[in-house]
Order: C-alpha cells, then sequence, then structure tokens
C-alpha cells in the first residue's frame, strides 16, 4: 500500500500495489511495447461532516504514462467502495528511464478561505532504468574468461564484471550464478550446462573491511573430460531494489578452450623411500621404476630428458643416471655433498649441493655444472643454494631460503630478482613460484616484474619444495602437509588476461621432487 497511515478515524487514501518504497516499477520495456496495470484507492476513516466531496486524480510526470480508465468517486470512497484507475506505460524508445508520479487528492469543496484537502495518496510510477530513489539500477554482468590452456583434465575459470548494484532497498546481498555450456564450435547454450554454481564475490578492499559486490566475481569449473570450446554465461535474478541481469550467450571474451590431451609423464621422488617413480599427468598408475637401491639411499632433484633420467641420492653424495624405463641405473658423478635440486638442457647438467657443516655453514653451498654423462664437473655459483630451473639463456635458483636469483648457464652475471620463493620454475617468457610460507603459486615476466597470483594451496599444505611447468600447467610438490608430500597441478592462465585464482588439483601421488616430460 501507498499513502499515509492515520490513527482510527483520521481520513486518509491509499495506492495498491506498491512494489517498493512507495513505488511502482513497470520494469524495462523495449519500444513499442506496453505495459497496463490497475492500480486500486482505498479510502480509511470517517467521512467529514458538511458539503459533498470531491476527487481528484492526476498523473504528473513522463508523458510516457497515460490514464486510461478511471472508475473512482468521492461518494464511492466514502461510502466504503474502491476505486480503480488504469495506467500504461508506453516508453518511446528502448532503455528509456521515466517516472511519474500518481496523486489521489480527496477535496471538501466550499467556504472560506476556499476548498479543503481531507486526505490525499501519492504513489511514484517508474519504468526503465530508475530504482524507487532514483538512481541507476545494476548493469548487465559483462564477462571476461581466463582458464585452462592445459591438457584434458582441465577446468574453465570465468570472472563476471558486476556494477550498478544499489543497496538501497535491498534485502540481502546479491547472488551471481554462473553457467557453463559445451564444447561446442559455436556458442549454443540450449542443452544442458555442464556445470553451474554461485560465483565467489570481490574480496573487501582491507582486511575486515566492508565487503563491496560491485567489481568482479569468479568462478571455477570442476576438470572437465572433454577437449573443446566451452561457454560462460552469468546471471543476477534482481531484488526489490535492483533489476535482473544477464550475460548472453555467445558474448565476446566469454569463451574458454579446453585443447586435446597431450602425452606426458611424471617423474618423481618420495623423501626417503629409495626409489624413482613415474605416472601419467593426473597421476594414475604410478609404479616404481628403479629400484633395489639400499634404504638408506635418499633420492632428491630430478631431471628428465629425451632419453635419460638424472636424480641426486643425498645418502651417498652422487648424481644419477639411468634410461626413461628405470633401467641401467649408474653413479655418473660422485663425491657430492648433500646434492639435491637438479636442471637439464641439451647440453649440460646443472645440480645444488647444501654444503659443509650440519646444518650446512651458510655460503659454503655451491651450484655445479657438468656434461651430460657426468664429465667435466665445475663450479660455477656459491652460495646458500635451493632449487634450480633453467631455460635456453638463463639459470634460476633459491639462495638463503626464499631470494630469487638469476645469472647466465654458465653462473656468470648473478642478479637478485623480485619476489620471495620457496620453488622456481621458467618457460622461454615467464617464471612461476611458490611462495615460502602462505602457499601460493605466482606468475611474473622473467625479471620478476608484472607478479600475479595465479593458484593459492590449502592452509595445510606444507612447503613447497619442488616445481615443473609442462603443457600449459604449473606442478608443484608440498612436504610436511598434511599428506605428508604430494604433487598439485594449476593450470596456467593467458598472461593478458585478468589474474584468475584457481583451486589447484591434488593428484593422487606423494612426491618431493618431480619433473615432466612427454615420454
Amino acid at each position: 500500500m501507498s499513502g499515509p497511515t492515520s490513527a482510527s478515524g483520521t481520513p486518509a487514501l491509499s495506492w495498491t500495489p506498491a512494489t517498493t518504497l512507495g513505488a511502482y516499477d513497470y520494469r524495462d520495456l523495449n519500444a513499442a511495447e506496453t505495459a497496463s496495470q490497475v492500480f486500486a484507492l482505498t479510502y480509511s476513516g470517517s467521512s467529514p461532516a458538511g458539503s459533498a466531496l470531491a476527487l481528484k486524480i492526476t498523473l504528473t510526470g513522463s508523458a510516457a504514462f497515460t490514464k486510461t480508465h478511471d472508475t473512482s468517486t468521492a461518494a464511492d470512497l466514502t461510502s466504503g467502495k474502491p476505486g480503480s484507475v488504469t495506467v500504461i506505460y508506453a516508453p518511446a524508445a528502448t532503455g528509456q528511464s521515466d517516472s511519474t508520479t500518481l496523486t489521489a487528492t480527496l477535496i471538501q469543496p466550499g467556504g472560506h478561505p476556499g476548498p479543503t484537502t481531507v486526505a490525499t495518496a501519492s504513489l511514484t510510477l517508474q519504468g526503465g532504468s530508475l530504482t524507487p530513489d532514483g538512481a541507476s539500477v545494476m548493469s548487465t554482468p559483462v564477462l571476461t574468461v581466463g582458464g585452462s590452456t592445459g591438457n584434458i583434465t582441465g577446468t574453465a575459470g570465468a570472472v563476471a564484471s558486476f556494477s550498478g548494484w544499489n543497496a538501497a532497498g535491498a534485502p540481502s546481498a546479491p547472488v551471481i550464478e554462473f553457467t557453463l555450456y559445451g564444447p561446442t564450435v559455436t556458442a549454443d547454450c540450449s542443452g544442458p550446462p555442464v556445470y553451474s554454481g554461485t560465483g565467489d564475490p570481490p574480496p573487501p578492499g582491507t582486511p575486515g573491511g566492508t565487503q563491496s559486490f560491485n567489481g568482479s566475481w569468479t568462478a571455477q569449473s570442476p576438470p572437465l573430460s572433454q577437449p573443446g570450446t566451452y561457454w560462460w554465461t552469468a546471471s543476477y535474478s534482481g531484488n526489490t531494489g535492483n533489476r535482473p541481469a544477464s550475460s548472453a550467450c555467445g558474448d565476446p571474451s566469454s569463451s574458454v578452450v579446453i585443447p586435446a590431451a597431450t602425452p606426458g609423464k611424471l617423474y618423481y621422488t618420495d623423501g626417503p623411500i629409495p626409489n624413482v617413480f613415474k605416472a601419467n599427468l593426473d597421476g594414475s598408475n604410478p609404479q616404481a621404476i628403479v629400484t633395489g637401491q639400499v634404504p638408506a639411499n635418499q633420492p632428491a632433484g630430478i631431471a628428465v630428458t629425451s632419453s635419460h633420467l638424472y636424480w641426486a641420492d643425498q645418502a651417498t653424495g652422487t648424481i644419477m643416471q639411468a634410461n626413461l624405463d628405470g633401467s641401467n641405473p649408474q653413479a655418473i658423478v660422485t663425491g657430492q655433498n648433500k646434492p639435491a635440486g637438479l636442471a637439464v638442457n641439451g647440453s649440460n647438467l646443472y645440480w645444488a649441493t647444501q654444503g659443509t657443516g650440519s646444518p650446512p655453514t651458510a655460503g659454503t653451498g655451491t651450484i655445479m655444472q657438468a656434461d651430460l654423462d657426468g664429465g667435466n664437473p665445475q663450479t660455477i655459483v656459491t652460495g646458500q643454494i635451493g632449487g634450480l630451473a633453467l631455460n635456453g639463456s638463463n639459470l634460476y635458483w633459491i639462495q638463503g631460503g626464499s631470494t630469487i636469483m638469476q645469472a647466465n648457464l654458465d653462473g656468470s652475471d648473478p642478479q637478485t630478482i623480485p619476489g620471495s620463493a620457496a620453488a622456481v620454475a621458467v618457460d622461454s617468457s615467464r617464471m612461476y613460484y611458490a611462495t615460502p610460507r602462505v602457499f601460493e603459486i605466482w606468475a611474473a615476466n622473467l625479471d620478476g616484474s608484472g607478479p600475479k597470483t595465479i593458484a593459492s594451496l590449502p592452509a595445510d599444505s606444507g612447503l613447497a619444495c619442488d616445481m615443473a611447468i609442462y603443457d600449459g600447467s604449473v606442478y608443484c610438490t608440498s612436504i610436511g602437509g598434511s599428506s605428508a608430500t604430494a604433487i598439485y597441478q594449476a593450470f596456467i592462465p593467458d598472461p593478458a588476461a585478468p589474474p584468475l585464482l584457481t583451486s589447484p588439483q591434488v593428484l593422487q601421488v606423494r612426491a618431493a621432487y618431480l619433473a615432466v616430460a612427454p615420454q
């Protein structure tokens, strides 16, 4: 109802229906569309003594509203019979915003000093993009999608830009529903979706701050079993202070491509277990390919070429080599002090030693370089060294437990790279690293600039130990978490896309050190 409330006996008029806050909303209409609404007018209270009453009904505002039918009379109202008025809304253009005021005034004519107003009631009628308080309502969400560029087990991520939400008159926080369709070559959202779920709102601007619902909402699908192009839509159902909003199927940037699977294998070691293992990229079909070593052996860092497998044995101080199936294992370098991380390219093998003393004395660790058969070993870097990574032009490592370092492949021209990490991996254009305490995976340019968080791991994940990159995914091992040792897989988003925080998959194998290769 709309109109004044009054004590018993006091004359009062009221309009119904009203959608909210003393107003009635016709919603959005396209050009040439019309909407008709009948409004009931009722009177309450005692009738004033004296001359007969008169009733005046007016529309004041936009000409898009017209009064077409009026059955209300003062006599009927005061005798308890409701009146009615029909108002049609007909916008001249799509997206037009209009407002008018429907007013009923009950008047007692005559006498000095003139007519007297007995009761009045007003109702704001609105159409287009006005809320009851005259502010603009939310706009249609715009989707920008990043996500999987990895193998067939990829997940699809979405980011919906949500703006214009009006908190006035809204009884609850908005809910953004995300729906994913496909795979289809062109946009088709007519069939059953492969995923639907509620998105996550933007985080508060400051810790403990007020939640803002305008901004980027995110969603993440579970792993998808088929390659192809998938299509996101997003929708908001509206409430008493906001109109519904939705994105259209096939909107620009709403697609995400899950490519066909690429063959590949995980090679890994599991801390004190004296074996080397091999599994599929999703962790399935794990098998020990190097066995029979003495129990005291501790396979640590691991690296793979197209023909050979290499690993470091901390207990015996050796660098080991075997065929890719684990056959013909042999020591190719001996006399190393607790060798750990390994990296390899087409011509050289690199490994780190932890240095002398127990615990190792700071600054006594090294990075070693040798031929692929173990010949010509030499020290190229000294310091407190952690994990290694390399691309075609540079060597990267962790020094002092968290500092990212870069040098030429011969160890010359060492430089500190911005960022704090426990493990690092690189490709030809980007660097990926895991933070040492809050377990997150970051991507940055090779000089450390432009860092973005691409994945956040559970709080009980432990400490990052080793990393590898393969076919659009970054793999990261952890130690000391709830699973003792584990491998996490996160898909690498397009660097040009907005930051997209994903939840990595936990592969069903235990590992402390790993390498990934095509076979």
